[in-house]
């Protein structure tokens, strides 16, 4: 098979992805000094300038390529100004917590300041065309958003409230109290449609991330943490119902495949995915994190039970050296009943694959931290993000690049400062990260919206639970 060389990992034809050929050892000091949060060093300092003169470069490619008046036409979070939106607040929100830190050079924090509020006049441009988006016709049909909520509603990622989460923070960041309460209000109205309709209990939406019910779970804790104590008009009581439906569908279907374990299962278009965006991994994550922060008499010893047997359950799911297929395998040695089956393709991504394992694991940390084996299976799914994450599907946060590195930052995360080997869990995220970077500049592209293309990796490197 031929090979060529392509930044600093090797392209072979045919193949889903690059050959890993990284260095990691190349962000060695670089690391240290973001674990210690060396912010008055040198290495920091050239760093910090780099990735702002990037952002800088990203938010022109981001405004030339899809002005804010695309938004109007694709509003959402997934693949429109919802979350080009997200990734301007997010910019701001990061980079005005780093100019509060005192070692900064003053030189360096007035750059910083100057990026942080470019960013958040952009979030609140594409915030605002999304909104309007919700009124009109959907460039690749002839209905209207607002005639579409029954159905898109509580989708976080493609309907109306990724793009009221939007809109919310951006307001909350200028101080906008009344319009910020306003778009909480409609994210938590659109949260009854994640629920079965009263008249014949059909679900009206699906239950896994990125379409349904699921996503509108991590939607809220989102919400939740972003706002923090303004966030008092959340409503709990929408979202312990969520709960306690998801439980109930989930049992129901593991009761009627017969698999003789206490676990939940899910279908979407008529299988049983395993992975975070359609499957199980996701779902589970979900429920794992709404249930770490609702109020213990409101948890029972049985969704307990079941949340546990169904990590365990997906544990078992994986090969020996950490891949998961696509899909669910039941198997029942006296029925010797089976459904799924081996994947052709072996895919490493977010959306399906071992990376979702690394999130399902973070979740799982958080509820239940001190469980052993946890990080064991984070850093299993880890090693397999690393070898084959690279991927030619491109940058993106879904099913691409930019989704694995994310993983190999969560695994840096999750080892905390007991494990001996976490710095290189970090290089090795840096290294994805100045892979996404100087792979493009190679080939003299601009930047991918709808996908991600540059990642402010300097925001997000911090071992904060809330980073």
């Amino acid at each position: 098979m031929s090979e060529t060389q392509r930044g600093s990992a090797r392209f072979r034809k045919g193949a889903r992805y690059y050959n890993n050929d990284l260095d990691s050892s190349k962000w060695s000091q670089l690391a240290e000094v973001l674990d210690r949060g060396a912010y008055d060093s040198e290495v920091f300092t050239s760093f910090a300038l780099r990735t702002l003169e990037n952002l800088r470069r990203t938010m022109s490619a981001i405004r030339s390529r899809y002005p804010p008046r695309a938004a109007i036409h694709d509003p959402t979070l997934y693949t429109g100004g919802a979350g080009v939106s997200i990734f301007f607040y997010h910019v701001w929100r990061k980079l005005q917590r780093l100019s509060l830190e005192p070692a900064l050079e003053e030189s360096l924090r007035q750059a910083i300041q100057q990026v942080a509020t470019s960013a958040l006049s952009n979030a609140e441009e594409y915030s605002s065309m999304s909104t309007q988006g919700l009124s009109q016709s959907h460039q690749r049909g002839t209905f209207r958003w607002d005639q579409v909520i029954a159905e898109r509603g509580p989708s976080v990622f493609c309907g109306h409230a990724g793009v009221y989460i939007a809109n919310a923070l951006v307001e909350h960041a200028k101080g906008n109290v009344q319009a910020c309460r306003k778009s909480v209000e409609n994210f938590v109205s659109v949260g009854q449609f994640a629920l079965p309709d009263a008249k014949n209990q059909a679900p009206r939406c699906p239950d896994e991330i990125l379409y349904g019910s699921a996503g509108y779970l991590l939607g809220w804790l989102y919400l939740r943490r972003e706002l923090g104590p303004d966030a008092d008009s959340l409503q709990l009581a929408p979202v312990e119902d969520i709960v306690e439906y998801l439980l109930m569908r989930g049992s129901v279907l593991a009761e009627a495949c017969q698999v003789r374990m206490n676990i939940l299962l899910y279908e979407w278009h008529d299988s049983m995915y395993m992975g975070f965006a359609h499957g199980l991994m996701g779902i589970l994550s979900a429920l794992l994190e709404v249930c770490a922060t609702l109020p213990p008499e409101s948890q029972q010893a049985q969704s307990d039970m079941l949340l546990k047997n169904t990590l365990n359950f997906i544990f078992s799911q994986r090969g020996h050296d950490g891949y998961y297929d696509t899909r669910v395998k039941l198997h029942d040695r006296h029925k010797n009943y089976e459904q799924g089956s081996t994947d052709s393709k072996r895919l490493v991504q977010w959306c399906h694959g071992s990376p979702g394992a690394v999130f399902l694991c973070a979740s799982a940390h958080r509820k239940y931290p001190t469980l052993s084996n946890i990080i064991d299976e984070a850093l299993l799914a880890g090693q397999v993000a690393w070898r084959e994450g690279l991927l030619r599907k491109g940058p993106g946060l879904c099913h691409g690049i930019g989704g694995n590195a994310y993983a190999l930052l969560l695994c840096y995360q999750i080892c905390g400062n007991t494990m001996p080997d976490a710095l290189e869990w970090l290089k090795r995220a840096l290294a994805f990260a100045d892979f996404l970077v100087s792979h493009a500049d190679q080939r003299n592209e601009s930047t991918n919206v709808s996908t991600g293309e540059r990642i402010p990796w300097m925001l997000y490197w911090r071992r904060d639970p809330d980073s």
